[in-house]
């Protein structure tokens, strides 16, 4: 089995997730369950120490990697007014041709003003009416102002906006980062069944073939009391088996009501250890057989 494989199977449902996740956290608690996911059924299905360490190693790792994958999408710019609430203001025009009328007309009144104080200086000092004149050059500044309002074009109402980018995740360039890990993750691990072979291998040819000199010894003596045919030199030879045991650390146990439970019981008339238990630092690892009463 490949990680590859069983990130294959559930390309779909991953994509989906990822599509439903609003946030980088939120993806990255997403893909470390994944992972943790695989590295599980991984080891349902792996014997070895050593690879198995590997692939733990190596999902750990990925974990942290993912953090850093490229997961943005297209940014999406928008903008909005700053006082959203408040209606804009309509921008203001002039009236031109009043305007021109009311200039025209001021520009005709002081004309007429200075015309008359012109032409009719003498007899109007001389009669001391200057209203008339103060009238028409009043009346043509007020129509010059008038005109002047009319004509000015009222400025445009500025309203400042707000511009944000949404930058959303990208479930397709997240699942690519995932699969290049994944892809990564089982190279390394078939290196490492690779190495764990070419070890075994140097092991073998250092020790002769797949046992140590100590088991092929060992070995050869039991057979060697097998094939003599001699029940005595038998049962001395297997005395070679509990020192060899021994020397492995390996306690052998025989039958006893607290130890009870590190046996197989079989009915019989009488108590004894038929096949003792092994253990090893108190810890058992091969339950024994057992005549326990009936």
């Amino acid at each position: 089995m490949t990680f590859i494989d069983l990130l294959s199977g559930d390309k779909e449902e991953i994509l989906l997730k990822l599509g439903e996740a609003k946030s980088p956290d939120a993806v990255s608690g997403y893909l470390e369950k994944v992972l943790d996911k695989y590295l599980y059924r991984f080891q349902e299905g792996e014997e070895s120490p050593y690879v198995l360490g590997t692939a733990a190693h190596l999902i750990e790792t990925a974990k942290a990697s993912l953090l850093f994958a490229d997961s943005d999408g297209e940014p999406v710019i928008w903008e909005k007014p700053a006082d959203s609430d408040r209606p804009a203001k309509k921008s203001g025009h002039g009236r031109p041709a009043l305007a021109v009328l009311l200039l025209l007309a001021a520009v005709a009144l002081m004309s007429a003003a200075a015309v008359l104080l012109v032409t009719r200086y003498p007899a109007i000092a001389e009669i001391d009416q200057w209203e008339l004149i103060l009238g028409l050059a009043l009346g043509g500044v007020v129509l010059a102002a008038l005109g002047g309002f009319f004509i000015k074009k009222k400025p445009r109402e500025a309203r400042e906006t707000i511009k944000k980018a949404d930058v959303p995740l990208d479930p397709a360039k997240i699942y690519r980062a995932l699969q290049t890990v994944i892809l990564t993750i089982d190279k390394q691990i078939s290196l490492a069944r690779e190495e764990e072979k070419s070890a075994e291998a140097k092991r073998k040819a250092a020790s002769g073939g797949p046992l140590s000199v100590e088991e092929t010894e060992l070995m050869a003596a039991l057979l060697e009391a097998l094939y003599s045919g001699d029940s005595e030199f038998a049962l001395d030879r297997l005395e070679d088996v509990r020192y060899y045991l021994h020397k492995k650390e390996i306690e052998i146990v025989d039958y006893s009501k607290d130890k009870e439970s590190w046996f197989e019981i079989m009915p019989s008339e009488k108590e004894g250890t038929i096949r003792p238990a092994l253990a090893n630092d108190g810890r058992l690892i091969k339950k024994g057989l057992a005549a326990g009463g009936i």
